[in-house]
């Protein structure tokens, strides 16, 4: 078969081991033999394969060293190794796939640091390598668009060079023990969608001119240290989706741009240190989720909420809310969760809130609230929890 160009044979139970033969196969262009039960070690003989694009061996029982680039597959655009128990490293001769635009090695477990000579892959868009330490190679992947470290028992500080890929579009390295602080180089790259950086270790003020980036989606620095106040343009570019900073250490006011921001579909800001007034917000049918809970905000709930008739979550509690609840909440036809227990706010409940008639749990505990509980709420036929705890303030009588 010296002719044959291209071999798939993924999601099948061929076992045993991948022959030595295959060197044979001198035309193939892609090779898939990806989520099979195949073990043993790669035959050297894939040096053979000088036409080989596209290479999947994931998700099988391989085992041993990668001798792979040393000789051949030097055209290699797609190899994908992830999910396999080589107990090896990366060979260095990696740097000789020059062509190599994505790379995935997944939990292969594969040892030592990821080989400086990744640097001399500059068509690299997509990499998701194994675990260990950062390189400083990286940062000559001219091309990458697409980091994916999470999970990896990574410590330390993310390299600067890695902040100045600039076509970088999205950057994973959640669930690690990374430290040290953001830098403002990082606003520079124009292109950056996504940054997870959740479960780490990192401090500091997140740079203020992040905002000016125009092509945020996501922002997710769930569970670090991060102090200060949040960038004043985050919703500047209008494509942010998700903002989640919840436990963080963060101060100061929300900015009146996540108000105004309707691309947004998600704002979690529970547990920092958030103070004053809530934004007032937009007509904004995306937003889905408010979590800002456990924060020490003051003023009112603001009526502009009712703007938000998509919304299925309003989570408040734990705050300094004072005032009345606002009618305008009534119109949150698709709220399912409204929480604003443990505040200072006062007077009767909004009989217009028997119009959130998916309501699943309500809690308006320990409050100020007085009055009975409206007849109207009995529309609430879907309800779970219902939370009205008086802790010697809230005089609400249940009336149903």
């Amino acid at each position: 078969m010296t002719h044959l160009q291209e071999l798939y044979l993924q999601f099948n139970n061929f076992s045993g081991a991948i022959p030595s033969s295959i060197g044979n196969c001198t035309q193939l262009q892609d090779l898939y033999l990806n989520d099979n039960q195949l073990e043993g070690v790669l035959p050297y003989s894939l040096n053979n394969l000088n036409h080989l694009l596209n290479f999947d061996i994931a998700n099988n029982k391989l085992t041993g060293a990668i001798p792979l680039c040393f000789s051949g597959c030097r055209n290699l655009q797609f190899l994908d190794i992830s999910f396999n128990d080589f107990g090896s490293g990366i060979p260095y001769s990696i740097g000789n796939c020059t062509a190599l635009s994505q790379f995935a090695a997944v939990k292969s477990n594969l040892v030592g640091t990821i080989p400086s000579s990744i640097g001399l892959l500059t068509e690299l868009s997509i990499l998701k390598p194994f675990r260990e330490s950062f390189v400083c190679e990286l940062g000559k992947l001219g091309e990458l668009r697409d980091l994916e470290l999470f999970s990896n028992q990574l410590s330390g500080e993310i390299p600067l060079e890695i902040w100045k890929i600039r076509r970088l579009e999205h950057l994973f390295v959640y669930n690690n023990s990374l430290s040290g602080e953001l830098p403002v180089e990082m606003t520079e790259l124009k292109n950056l969608k996504n940054i997870s950086l959740f479960n780490n270790m990192f401090s500091g003020v997140i740079p203020q001119s992040m905002g000016i980036n125009s092509s945020l989606v996501q922002l997710d620095f769930v569970n670090n240290s991060f102090t200060g106040n949040l960038p004043p343009n985050l919703g500047f570019g209008r494509n942010l989706s998700v903002l989640n900073m919840r436990i963080n250490r963060l101060r100061g006011r929300i900015p009146p741009d996540v108000g105004r921001c309707t691309t947004l579909r998600r704002v979690l800001l529970k547990q920092n240190k958030f103070t004053g007034p809530l934004p007032d917000f937009e007509r904004n049918v995306n937003l889905l989720y408010i979590e800002i809970s456990n924060n020490e905000i003051n003023g009112s709930i603001p009526s502009s909420l009712g703007n938000c008739t998509n919304l299925t979550g309003l989570m408040l509690s734990t705050n300094k809310l004072s005032g009345r609840v606002p009618p305008e909440l009534g119109r949150l036809v698709n709220l399912q969760t409204l929480d604003f227990g443990h505040n200072n706010l006062e007077g009767p409940l909004p009989f217009q809130l028997s119009n959130c008639t998916k309501m699943d749990k309500f809690d308006a505990g320990f409050n100020f609230l007085n009055g009975s509980l409206p007849s109207s709420l009995q529309k609430w036929t879907r309800l779970n929890t219902l939370l009205l705890n008086e802790g010697g303030h809230s005089r609400v009588l249940v009336g149903f």
